[in-house]
């Protein structure tokens, strides 16, 4: 048996085609995955499968619990201004001593992540006020945003 002739690829071809075309009109990730799942489902027969959905939200709700709450978190210090104080205040302390500001500003990175348990969102909001300060060690744009 030919393997482009079972559903299943069909399905999958299904939800793949979705998700890259919302991807190139540029809707975010999240709901493209969320459209590309109700896609491959219509395409299975089954219009909209609510215990399917919901089972499957409820496996990682305390992984979502953990970095929406990081998120907001990280996200009100940013607002506040304390991220932008502290990479500054370490930038005019130590521009003349590089090598102690990339540690210190390697620690600044990951205590946010110690805090909130989400690298995800300590690469979203020190991974920004950290760009500026490597970029003025002498790094390049892409070695910064990297």
């Amino acid at each position: 048996m030919n393997v482009i002739y079972t559903p299943e690829v069909w399905y999958f071809l299904v939800m793949l085609l979705t998700f890259v075309g919302l991807a190139i009109i540029k809707i975010p990730i999240s709901v493209s995955l969320m459209f590309s799942a109700l896609a491959g489902s219509i395409a299975f027969g089954e219009f909209f499968p609510l215990r399917h959905l919901v089972e499957g939200g409820f496996g990682y709700i305390d992984t979502i619990l953990v970095i929406g709450s990081a998120m907001i978190f990280m996200e009100s210090i940013k607002v506040s201004g304390l991220l932008d104080t502290i990479a500054g205040n370490m930038t005019i302390a130590l521009h003349k001593k590089p090598t102690f500001l990339l540690v210190l500003l390697t620690f600044f990175i990951m205590i946010a992540g110690m805090i909130t348990g989400s690298s995800t969102a300590t690469v979203l909001t020190t991974g920004a006020i950290a760009f500026p300060v490597l970029k003025n060690l002498g790094l390049s744009k892409r070695r910064a945003g990297s």
